[in-house]
């Protein structure tokens, strides 16, 4: 405030005595100075009222007025006399006047150029919020357009993994199926089941599901949700059973019309089970059903099993299905037994007869698979636990009782 002080008046004292040299010192008519019309120290009176306001401008019109009174002292007029004649005292009237009007003018502008300050300050601020507020959008936005063209459980990668399905085999088709299922609906207990006879039986699963204890098989009579989708042929959801551990979410699979199987998810984490969930989950039953039927189809054009023996599989796809297998041990810890023993001479139809003769073999696991070749027959038995192993070997030797399995 000092300084705004001492250069308003500085600058009063330098315009007042600029106008004081021009108009009176260099005037050949002196008097003059005291009647001009407009007076220049108005001028001046005016600029720094503009410039400084009121309250500072009054040094303005102080020093104008100062000098007004000078000139007018030094032609000889009594001072007495300044304040009795109008056409003399009006000028200080008027430096007065100016100032105040025009210092008021200044006053508001300031006050206006401050409000606009203030609003421009709050408005950067706000600016800077939205900024940075967009600016973390823009960041997640990123975030989750990378999770959807690069992340396992990605939209992008359910797709990618969609149309490769229809270029694999039956058996790579279902470990695809299971494994989606544990990516991206976070099941933690789910299974792929076969409809024989009226009897649902376990093709392959992940967790430890509660029909372990019913040897992977049970009559569809016998449980109420499977007997509904039998009925309805719909993907349907189911409430959460924690004391049975029953699925939650069932889809039937097809062959073309025909319910051939069901897929389940019997427990998932809790923190994901929304609406969305069931609706991936409907989306992966609607491609599995759409891979298998072109599949199926295409299986039909090249049989995996023998003409002459419809229950013994072709050596190469016995083979495929081992690795398959193997595979699954790799990814899911899917335990399964490979038993191989030298043909002492058994032709296809001769083996064929043995396995339709057996009940054992026919009815009660769907999940055994049996090749043969010149040189050796081989028994693939799937989902079959470690301490099952050798029960699993007996009934084999009971069925060929000619032909020395060993484990390979």
């Amino acid at each position: 405030m000092n300084k705004k002080i001492f250069r308003c008046t500085l600058e009063s004292i330098i315009y007042s005595g600029i106008i004081y040299y021009l108009f009176y010192f260099l005037s050949s008519v002196k008097h003059n100075f005291l009647s001009m019309n407009i007076h220049p120290l108005i001028v001046v009176v005016a600029y720094i009222s503009l410039k400084y306001g009121v309250y500072v401008g009054f040094i303005g019109s102080f020093i104008a007025t100062l000098t007004y009174v000078s000139v007018y002292i030094s032609l000889g007029n009594d001072v007495v006399l300044f304040f009795l004649n109008f056409q003399y005292y009006k000028f200080f009237l008027m430096f007065l006047f100016v100032n105040i009007i025009l210092g008021k003018v200044k006053i508001a502008f300031d006050e206006r150029i401050e409000k606009l300050l203030k609003e421009n300050k709050s408005l950067q601020e706000k600016y800077g919020e939205e900024k940075k507020k967009n600016f973390d959008l823009i960041t997640i936005n990123e975030k989750l357009k990378n999770q959807i063209v690069t992340g396992t459980e990605s939209l992008f990668a359910l797709f990618n993994i969609k149309n490769s399905l229809k270029e694999k085999k039956l058996e790579e088709v279902y470990t695809e199926i299971v494994l989606i299922l544990k990516r991206f609906i976070k099941c933690e207990i789910g299974t792929v089941y076969q409809l024989v006879d009226n009897n649902v039986i376990m093709k392959m699963n992940i967790g430890k599901s509660n029909l372990d204890e019913h040897e992977r098989k049970f009559p569809i009579e016998s449980d109420e949700r499977f007997m509904e989708i039998l009925k309805t042929k719909k993907i349907m959801e189911f409430p959460i059973d924690l004391n049975e551990n029953l699925p939650i979410y069932i889809a039937p699979i097809f062959d073309r019309e025909k319910i051939i199987g069901f897929l389940s998810v019997e427990k998932i984490k809790f923190d994901v089970k929304e609406v969305y969930t069931f609706e991936l989950f409907k989306i992966i039953a609607h491609e599995l059903n759409d891979a298998i039927s072109y599949i199926l189809e295409e299986v039909e054009k090249k049989d995996r099993y023998f003409e002459e023996a419809p229950n013994i599989m072709k050596w190469n796809e016995f083979e495929s299905l081992v690795k398959e297998n193997e595979r699954r041990k790799k990814l899911l810890n899917y335990n399964y037994i490979l038993f191989e023993g030298k043909n002492p001479g058994f032709t296809l139809k001769e083996v064929s007869k043995i396995i339709t003769n057996d009940k054992s073999v026919k009815n009660k696991n769907i999940n055994k698979h049996i090749t043969i070749n010149e040189k050796s027959i081989r028994i693939l038995l799937e989902m079959v636990e470690e301490k099952r192993k050798r029960e699993a070997k007996e009934k084999i030797k009971e069925i060929f009782k000619e032909v020395d399995f060993y484990e390979i």
